[in-house]
C-alpha cells in the first residue's frame, strides 16, 4: 500500500512539473507570435521616426513608431494608441506595421510602456523588456542584420523625400516675416522661407490652399520654438483635439475635416535645426528635422514626425494623419513601392547630420540623378547593384515555406493561433497548472493521512 502511494505521489509531481513547463512554454511562444510574417518597409506607413533616442513621460503616439536608438521611460506612455481607441484624432494602424520597432534598449518602470496594437519589433538577442506591456502579446524578432537593413532603408526614403521638399523650397527668398510665396518651379507649391538662426512660431495664418498641392514652411535656423500660439486656416483657428472621422472621409461633413485637409498639405522643413522646443502647440502637417532634438510639453504634431531625438513630456501626442506622407510628389521621382530584402543595408549610410545637412543622397553618385521624370525608374535596384558584386546577393532570400512580398523583412515566425484562441489557450494552460498543483497538495495531505494511519495500526498491533 505504501509503495503504491509512493508511486502515485511521484506521478502527481511529474504531472505538475509537466504542466508548469507546458504553461511556461506556451506563454513564451505566445510572446513571440506575430500578426503577419511581413513588416512594412515603407516609411510613409509610420507615424513617427526617431533616429536617436526617445525619452517618454506621459502621452502617446497614435500610429506606428520607429525608434532607431533607445527608449528611456520616465513615466507612462503608449505606442500605437489608435489601435484600440475609437476616439483617436487620426487613423488606425496599418495591419502590417507594429506599434513599435526599436533598434536599441528599452528601460522604464514595470509595464509602464504600452503597445496598444500589432505587437513590437526588437532585436532577437535583446532581453524581454519588463517595461513593455504588449496588448497583443506579439514580439517580432529581428536579427542584427535585418534591423540594420530596415533602419537604413527607412532613412534613405525619408532622406530622398526631404531632399525633394528642400529643392522645391530652397530657391524661394528667405524673409524675416511670415510671407508665403509661390515656388518658381511649380505654381501649385506655396512656400514660407524664414530667415535667421532662431525662429519662434506663435500664430501662423495659412491662406486658402484650394489651388495649391503643398505648402512648405521651412527655415535653416538651428533653433526653432512653437509656443503661445496656434494655426489658423482661412481665418479660423484649427482644433487639433477633435477626431477627424477617417473611416467615412471624405463623404460626411461631420468630423474635424479642416484638420485633415490642412495636415495633408503642410510640410515643416528644418534641415539644420538642432533644437526644437514645443509647448502646448498643435503643429499641423508633417515635420522633417532629422538632426534636431525636440523637447515637448503638451500639445501635438498632427502628421508624420521625423526627428533625431524626441523628449516627450506633459501629454504631448503625435496624431496618426498620414495622408501627406503617402501623397506622391508630382515634381519629383516616385519612391519605389518595394525594396529588396537582404542581410546588408540597402544604402550606405554615414552620420545622419552630415548626410542630411549636406543635402546629399549617399546611394546616388550625383544628387541630380534622384530627380528623374520617369516614375518607373527603380532607383533601389540601381543602389543594390553598387553595393554588391556577388550576383547571389542580388536575389531576395526567403525562409523555406514562407512566401515573402518584396519590400518586407523576414522575421522569426512562431506557430500562430488567432488572438482569442491564443489567449484562451494561455489561460487554460495556467489553469491546468494550478489544478495540478492543487491535486499535489491534496495528494500529499492524503498521503500523510495514510502514513499516519499505518503508523497507528502498527502501534496498535504491537500493543
Amino acid at each position: 500500500m505504501v509503495k503504491l502511494i509512493f508511486y502515485l505521489d511521484r506521478m502527481i509531481l511529474l504531472g505538475v512539473i509537466t504542466g508548469v513547463i507546458l504553461g511556461l512554454s506556451v506563454r513564451a511562444d505566445a510572446a513571440e507570435t506575430i500578426l503577419e510574417p511581413q513588416i512594412s518597409r515603407q516609411a510613409s506607413n509610420y507615424n513617427a521616426i526617431i533616429l536617436g533616442n526617445h525619452t517618454v513621460d506621459k502621452g502617446d503616439i497614435e500610429g506606428s513608431v520607429i525608434v532607431k536608438g533607445d527608449i528611456i521611460g520616465q513615466g507612462p506612455f503608449g505606442y500605437g494608441a489608435a489601435a484600440h481607441h475609437p476616439n483617436a484624432i487620426g487613423d488606425p494602424l496599418n495591419p502590417n506595421t507594429p506599434g513599435l520597432i526599436v533598434g536599441g534598449e528599452v528601460s522604464g518602470a514595470y509595464r509602464s510602456i504600452k503597445i496598444d496594437g500589432n505587437g513590437y519589433g526588437i532585436q532577437s538577442l535583446a532581453n524581454d523588456p519588463s517595461a513593455i506591456e504588449d496588448y497583443d502579446h506579439n514580439r517580432i524578432n529581428f536579427t542584427s542584420a535585418q534591423m540594420t537593413a530596415f533602419m537604413a532603408n527607412i532613412e534613405s526614403q525619408l532622406q530622398l523625400r526631404q531632399q525633394m521638399f528642400d529643392q522645391a523650397s530652397l530657391a524661394v527668398q528667405a524673409t524675416a516675416r511670415q510671407i508665403f510665396q509661390t515656388a518658381a518651379q511649380n505654381p501649385r507649391i506655396l512656400v514660407m522661407n524664414l530667415a535667421g538662426g532662431t525662429v519662434d512660431f506663435k500664430t501662423v495664418n495659412v491662406p486658402n490652399l484650394d489651388t495649391y498641392d503643398r505648402v512648405i514652411i521651412r527655415s535653416d535656423a538651428t533653433k526653432v520654438s512653437f509656443k503661445q500660439g496656434s494655426i489658423f486656416y482661412n481665418g479660423q483657428q484649427i482644433d487639433t483635439g477633435s477626431p477627424t472621422s477617417m473611416p467615412n472621409y471624405p463623404t460626411p461633413a461631420t468630423g474635424n475635416r479642416a484638420l485633415r485637409d490642412l495636415a495633408r498639405k503642410v510640410v515643416w522643413l528644418f534641415p539644420k535645426a538642432l533644437e526644437i522646443e514645443q509647448r502646448g502647440y498643435g503643429i499641423i502637417g508633417d515635420m522633417y528635422a532629422p538632426a534636431a532634438t525636440m523637447v515637448t510639453q503638451g500639445g501635438s504634431v498632427n502628421g508624420q514626425l521625423l526627428v533625431n531625438n524626441l523628449v516627450q513630456r506633459g501629454g504631448f501626442e503625435v496624431h496618426n494623419l498620414q495622408d501627406g506622407a503617402r501623397q506622391e510628389l508630382p515634381w519629383a521621382v516616385k519612391l519605389p513601392d518595394s525594396v529588396p530584402v537582404q542581410g546588408t543595408p540597402i544604402v550606405e549610410m554615414t552620420t545622419v547630420s552630415k548626410l542630411w545637412l549636406d543635402k546629399t543622397v549617399s546611394s546616388v553618385k550625383d544628387p541630380k540623378e534622384a530627380l528623374v521624370s520617369d516614375p518607373k525608374e527603380n532607383l533601389v535596384e540601381e543602389h543594390q547593384e553598387r553595393l554588391t558584386d556577388d550576383p547571389k546577393e542580388k536575389t531576395v532570400h526567403q525562409p523555406t515555406g514562407i512566401k515573402m512580398k518584396r519590400g518586407h523583412v523576414p522575421v522569426k515566425i512562431s506557430p500562430r493561433l488567432p488572438k482569442a484562441a491564443s489567449r484562451l489557450f494561455n489561460w487554460v494552460s495556467v489553469l491546468v497548472g494550478l489544478l495540478m498543483g492543487l491535486s499535489t497538495i491534496v495528494g500529499l495531505v492524503y498521503y500523510k493521512h495514510l502514513v499516519d494511519g499505518h503508523k497507528n495500526e502498527a502501534k496498535h498491533a504491537q500493543g
